[in-house]
């Protein structure tokens, strides 16, 4: 096993967010695919846009729950900025089949979301973005493939080799169930031609315990007292806590991994070289910026809790391969964990 990684998101403002919800849906219009009135992502945008105007205007008092919107936001900013960045590209029109599922599924990749199908093809639709910045000649499986399907969710060239990404959502922390996922990609990469490395990509939007990071003290919605919610003191604290979580659950599931003998799952003709875990949640976090509304001296600062944007990943290498195989794994790895402002180059 390689040791985790974590990266955390760039602090990007409100408009900038409103920005991209913008930018996604011109982009999406330029290919024939409009955001659907009433649909979930008509939803979304519209709460995007009304946390934006409320970040210009807050309310003299406001007793929400206001984790769901930032979720929202953050989610829905890191999904956007990945297609936007891949969105000049040739292979960019590939995904327009899965860009149609944002329609109907929840595209927010940090939050849980079970028994959605549509999210689980969304959930390939990012890895492909991370694969056409880190390799080349990718291709996306059609998300009308069915459950029964055997080929790869994604296929790239890493370094003039021939990779196929197996896409799985676990539903809960079972270790023996995300080997179980482990195990079916690992089979599934196994029976297609034309590759020479496997490995199986993990959302675990479903197991972390996303409340954890981000708990609430009180009833949303109550006049007095007001709900309070936690904060980090710093966003290393908060990172350590998503990470040691992560890496925790990957030992027992690497412990059950062993025991199946999963490592050697490989034949002469293809290597599974491991899988890589990607968690991404919200969480507060202290901090201290300055004031910049009107009326307030320039210099002037405020201290409190901001919604912040924590990205985890893990890669496991079952077979190295004089070092190919980690650092193409890391290379993907690397993508995942780009910021929203990192990934338009701002």
């Amino acid at each position: 096993m390689s040791p985790g990684e974590t990266v955390n998101d760039q602090r990007y403002s409100f408009e900038f967010a409103g920005d991209l919800a913008f930018r996604l849906e011109r982009r999406m219009q330029e290919h024939g695919v409009s955001v659907r009135p009433g649909s979930r992502l008509d939803a979304i945008v519209l709460s995007i846009l009304q946390t934006v105007e409320s970040s210009r205007n807050p309310p003299s008092a406001d007793n929400a729950d206001i984790r769901s919107e930032f979720r929202v936001m953050i989610g829905m900013s890191d999904l956007a900025a990945n297609l936007l960045s891949v969105g000049s590209a040739p292979a960019f029109a590939t995904l327009v089949p899965h860009l149609k599922l944002l329609n109907e599924g929840s595209p927010m990749q940090n939050v849980a979301t079970l028994f959605d199908d549509a999210a689980n093809k969304i959930f390939e639709l990012l890895v492909a973005c991370w694969a056409m910045r880190a390799g080349l000649e990718v291709a996306i499986e059609s998300p009308r493939g069915g459950r029964k399907s055997v080929n790869p969710d994604v296929l790239v060239t890493l370094e003039a080799e021939r990779w196929g990404l197996a896409c799985k959502v676990p539903l809960s922390s079972n270790p023996k169930s995300i080997a179980d996922l482990i195990e079916s990609g690992a089979r599934q990469l196994i029976a297609t031609p034309g590759i020479v490395r496997g490995l199986v990509v993990l959302n675990f939007r479903n197991v972390i315990e996303h409340d954890r990071y981000w708990h609430m003290v009180g009833t949303a919605g109550s006049a007095s007292p007001p709900p309070i919610f936690s904060a980090f003191s710093s966003l290393d604290d908060a990172v350590a806590v998503v990470q040691a979580d992560v890496e925790e659950l990957v030992g027992r599931v690497a412990k059950e991994i062993a025991a199946r003998g999963l490592v050697a799952l490989a034949t002469e003709e293809l290597d599974i070289a491991g899988f890589l875990v990607f968690a991404h949640t919200a969480v507060g976090v202290v901090r201290t910026l300055p004031r910049l509304q009107p009326g307030f001296p320039v210099g002037d600062v405020w201290t409190g809790p901001m919604p912040t944007s924590v990205k985890v990943r893990f890669a496991a290498v079952f077979i190295e391969q004089s070092g190919g195989n980690a650092r193409r794994i890391h290379s993907l790895a690397d993508e995942a964990a780009l910021s929203p402002l990192e990934l338009l180059g701002r």
